[in-house]
């Protein structure tokens, strides 16, 4: 995929998702939302980038947590409205962590892993593209412990 064909992909995706009714959120925060999926997409090598978007992902914002889930058409990923209080940085990191579930399949049914296995996979990959995990060793050993009891 070209710099340029790529980034006429990302601005086609993501034409196609500020139009659909599903980010319930005040347009500045929509904006800024939309900045950051840009930013990450822009960041993340381009066969990952060309993956992603060939899923065509849907994006809620729902007063739910931030997740990522199958429909039988592909993947949603859902934020929470309270990411209109999230400094820029923290948007885009927490971006970055919830397309890295994407590309690792974490959305698909029954694919086995804990969640804090999927945790860690999620910000080894959005680290490897330069960008902060939303994790401490410190959280993800907690999850760990909640797992298994």
């Amino acid at each position: 995929m070209s710099a340029v064909g790529r980034d006429e992909e990302i601005e086609q995706w993501l034409e196609d998702i500020s139009g659909w009714k599903g980010l319930w959120v005040e347009s500045e925060t929509e904006t800024r939302l939309l900045q950051a999926f840009r930013q990450v997409l822009q960041a993340m090598p381009a066969d990952l980038c060309g993956q992603f978007l060939a899923l065509r992902p849907v994006v809620l914002c729902t007063p739910e947590p931030a997740v990522v889930i199958d429909r039988p058409w592909g993947p949603m990923i859902y934020f929470a409205p309270t990411i209109s209080r999230m400094t820029d940085q923290n948007l885009v990191d927490r971006v970055a962590h919830e397309i890295a579930h994407v590309i690792l399949g974490h959305y698909r049914q029954g694919i086995g892993l804990r969640r804090s296995r999927c945790e860690a996979e999620a910000d080894e990959l959005s680290r490897q593209w330069g960008f902060c995990p939303r994790y401490t060793q410190a959280m993800l050993r907690r999850l760990e412990a909640q797992e298994e009891k």
